[in-house]
């Protein structure tokens, strides 16, 4: 994201992590599922809390493609 400095998964994880989350979303909820699925799997490796890493997961399967 543009607007975020170089360092700021360091200085504001939780706001990161979340704009991060709501952009995957954007994209699965305009079809842009390949975009969302990178996304998502990028955010799992991020992911610092049970929570965070609950939000990061993929649907049974890993993939956003299947129902």
């Amino acid at each position: 994201m543009a607007l975020l400095v170089e360092d700021s998964w360091e200085r504001r994880h939780e706001l990161t992590f979340a704009l991060e989350l709501h952009r995957a979303e954007c994209e699965f909820l305009t079809g842009a599922l390949a975009e969302a699925e990178q996304r998502l799997a990028a955010l799992s490796t991020r992911a610092a809390t049970t929570v965070e890493t609950s939000h990061g997961h993929l649907p049974a399967g890993g993939s956003v493609h299947d129902p």
